[in-house]
């Protein structure tokens, strides 16, 4: 897709979204707002186990150095997956598989990966916090959205999810657990939901 065209599209959805809700603050009766972001729209990490088999040295379990003390670290956005030897560890890690017996999709094995900041806008703002400059993503429309009276976890949520998970039947366990994830946050029933 055009990037040009995405920033005239979100540039306009933030026109509309500060129209309305200076209309709704007008009232005092912001109804809760729900983020939902489009695919590589928000922060994903992964942590690499004893049964990770890389295909390369420099696929192996070391890279990248920088992790969190339980070994959590970035998988996306990372700015490494732009150069080549990279993009292959960052292939292998994204890889789901299908299992039929179960009837639902699992990482590669010995990839575990989690998205950071559910429920919150912090996963939404920025592809990569370490880079706000160059991966802005949803933070125009929240700071919009916060000048006319909206609060991140309040009456303003993320519901960030990783998009290869996602399945149409509500059954399917890897989409439940954020469904159930958001209910208890949502103060009313008349929440918007705004996905890309």
């Amino acid at each position: 897709m055009n990037p040009h065209l995405t920033r005239i599209k979100l540039a306009i959805l933030s026109a509309v979204m500060i129209f309305t809700c200076k209309i709704a603050s007008s009232t005092n009766n912001l109804h809760p707002v729900i983020l939902v972001p489009g695919s590589g729209g928000n922060q994903l990490e992964a942590r690499l186990t004893a049964e990770y088999k890389s295909s390369s040295l420099l696929c192996s379990r070391w890279y990248p150095l920088k992790k969190d003390p339980d070994g959590w670290f970035r998988l996306w956005f990372d700015p490494t997956v732009l150069f080549k030897p990279f993009t292959k560890c960052f292939n292998e890690r994204m890889t789901i598989y299908y299992d039929p017996d179960v009837d639902d999709y699992h990482n590669a094995p010995g990839v575990e990966t989690r998205v950071p900041y559910f429920g919150s806008t912090q996963g939404l703002l920025y592809l990569n916090p370490n880079l706000k400059s160059i991966t802005s993503y949803m933070e125009p429309l929240v700071r919009s959205l916060e000048k006319v009276g909206y609060v991140s976890g309040s009456n303003l949520f993320g519901a960030p999810i990783r998009k290869q998970f996602q399945r149409r039947e509500a059954r399917n366990p890897s989409i439940a657990q954020p469904r159930r994830a958001i209910r208890p946050a949502i103060p009313r029933p008349e929440s918007n939901f705004l996905a890309q």
